[in-house]
């Protein structure tokens, strides 16, 4: 499952690269992606691209669907997306290190769970849809996820960025 997105940016980071990159959509959210080895290197600013964009979840807040999400006066609208890693807190920007790090509220669209997950490993693979794009999100969660709970948390964003064709 690929997203469209606008290439803007080859990032030097501590665990290999990241790519700059903003949502296709009206927003064009803006967003980095800690490249896999299959990331066409050859992208240049504005060009038209396709990720197939994963995360790690944390700090995982479910609800049975939107109407559960808006009752808990959450702060975020349902979808949201907001690019933590892109942005430093406070504008600080002299110890800021851009991270491939986001704060998402989307819906579960699909949902595979590992019945046998290692101690640390995540118990779930989700297919998530929020704003302006769909993410494949690796979470633990001691609680049942199904098709149609929204889903809040942070995740770490990997994938492997390519030129649309």
């Amino acid at each position: 499952m690929e997203s469209r997105f606008t290439f803007r940016a080859f990032i030097a980071h501590e665990e290999g690269r990241l790519a700059r990159l903003e949502t296709a959509g009206d927003l064009q959210v803006p967003m980095n992606v800690l490249c896999d080895a299959e990331t066409d290197l050859s992208l240049t600013d504005g060009d038209a691209c396709l990720a197939e964009v994963f995360g790690a979840g944390s700090g995982i807040r479910l609800f049975q669907d939107e109407a559960d999400y808006d009752a808990s006066g959450s702060q975020f609208a349902m979808p949201s997306v907001i690019p933590a890693g892109v942005f430093p807190p406070d504008n600080d920007t002299d110890a800021f290190q851009q991270e491939p790090i986001i704060l998402l509220v989307g819906s579960v669209e699909n949902v595979v769970k590992n019945p046998a997950p290692a101690p640390d490993d995540p118990n779930y693979f989700l297919e998530v849809e929020t704003l302006e794009m769909r993410l494949n999100l690796f979470v633990r969660y001691d609680g049942e996820i199904r098709k149609g709970n929204v889903i809040s948390c942070e995740a770490w964003i990997f994938g492997n960025v390519k030129k649309a064709g």
